[in-house]
């Protein structure tokens, strides 16, 4: 074959090469849908190409518009809003109380007066197992999962750790001394206090690196005046005495804090 019938051969097999892959068979010129002049399938029409009102870079949905209207606060006065959720001292209404929906929408300062009978109720059954004046559990039923004897009370296990927990009172016979020491720290009415004359760090507000679990457990768990504030930091966790250097949890963030807000690091990937 010479080299002009190769070229001729080429030629026409590029010239058919769209129809033969599927693309339409309509020329260039016509008026139907499928060529790349008409109305609405080539790029220079109304609606797909790069210059239309809708598709492009120049459209009014593009990233050449104008910033959009900044946020607009709501004016409505407090009352026309609902609470569903408040907390100040941490696990308070978590663990010690039953009525969240109650507590969520009331006032810190009616705390004592609607809610101290479930925290003190709470914390006999956190101690004991058994919340006293109840049949069974700290709910007030006799099919509670959580009582019944199916919960024995922490104070037998935290006494075989060697700890001293807190129990009676003046306040009340069983946990008395607990609720006093919940009471120093504002655990009712449940707010987080901020003296600013007094050393930053929790109870009085709270830094990012505060342990306040550990501390509001040992605050409504242990004798205070026989144990630290600091021990469930410390704790090993494993039934065996305390040693120096042991840990319950972490003893600090994998990663430091920063130095400017928000001080947070950035997120692990």
């Amino acid at each position: 074959m010479n080299n002009t019938l190769f070229r001729l051969l080429f030629a026409l097999l590029f010239a058919f090469s769209l129809p033969l892959a599927g693309c339409p068979a309509d020329d260039d010129d016509d008026s139907s849908a499928t060529d790349d002049d008409d109305a609405t399938g080539d790029d220079d029409d109304a609606t797909g190409d790069d210059d239309d009102a809708t598709g492009d870079d120049d459209d009014s949905g593009d990233d050449d518009d104008s910033a959009p209207d900044l946020f607009v606060f709501r004016t409505d006065a407090p009352s026309a809003y609902t609470r569903v959720d408040r907390a100040g001292m941490p696990a308070v209404a978590t663990a010690l109380i039953t009525s969240k929906d109650d507590y969520n929408a009331g006032n810190p300062e009616d705390d004592l007066t609607n809610f101290a009978g479930e925290v003190i109720a709470a914390l006999d059954y956190l101690h004991n197992g058994v919340a006293s004046g109840d049949d069974d559990d700290s709910a007030g039923d006799d099919d509670d999962s959580a009582g019944g004897g199916d919960f024995p009370g922490l104070d037998t296990a935290l006494g075989t750790l060697s700890l001293s927990v807190c129990g009676a009172s003046s306040t009340h016979p069983v946990v008395g001394a607990c609720v006093d020491q919940a009471l120093s720290v504002n655990a009712l009415p449940d707010t987080l206090t901020i003296d600013l004359a007094g050393d930053a760090g929790f109870p009085n507000g709270r830094k990012l690196s505060d342990p306040v679990i550990d501390v509001t457990l040992a605050v409504l768990l242990l004798d205070l005046s026989q144990e630290s504030v600091t021990t469930f930091i410390d704790l090993n966790g494993n039934g065996t005495p305390l040693e120096a250097g042991d840990t319950l949890g972490p003893a600090a963030n994998d990663v430091a804090f920063g130095t400017a807000f928000p001080y947070l690091a950035d997120a692990h990937e």
